[in-house]
């Protein structure tokens, strides 16, 4: 049985090296640093960037949003309602405790 090895060891001894171009290697690093990432990349880089160096501000941004999203949330919730109250009063169960409340109230007015 052959080796293997002593193959291969001949295969490689008569591999001829293949010789790039003068300068190619150059000319690929020059391409590599000029080229241009996508907007969405530099955006995500300054974006990921700005969080490690301070987190500080990164958690103040956070917060900024969080409290923009819930006082917007509150300030939607509260406002008036365009259904009238026969709507409001169509809600409630006529026959529970939270109906004969509202029922009584109405009542009382």
């Amino acid at each position: 049985m052959k080796d293997h090895k002593d193959e291969r060891k001949l295969y490689l001894a008569h591999w001829r090296d293949i010789e790039p171009r003068p300068g190619f290697e150059d000319r690929v690093w020059r391409r590599v640093y000029t080229a241009q990432p996508s907007p969405l990349v530099r955006w995500l880089n300054t974006l990921r960037d700005w969080t490690d160096l301070q987190p500080a501000y990164a958690s103040a941004a956070a917060l900024l949003v969080g409290a923009f999203l819930g006082l917007s949330a509150m300030g939607t919730s509260f406002a008036p309602s365009a259904r009238g109250e026969a709507y409001e009063m169509s809600i409630v169960r006529s026959g529970s405790i939270a109906g004969s409340y509202a029922q009584l109230m109405q009542e009382s007015e």
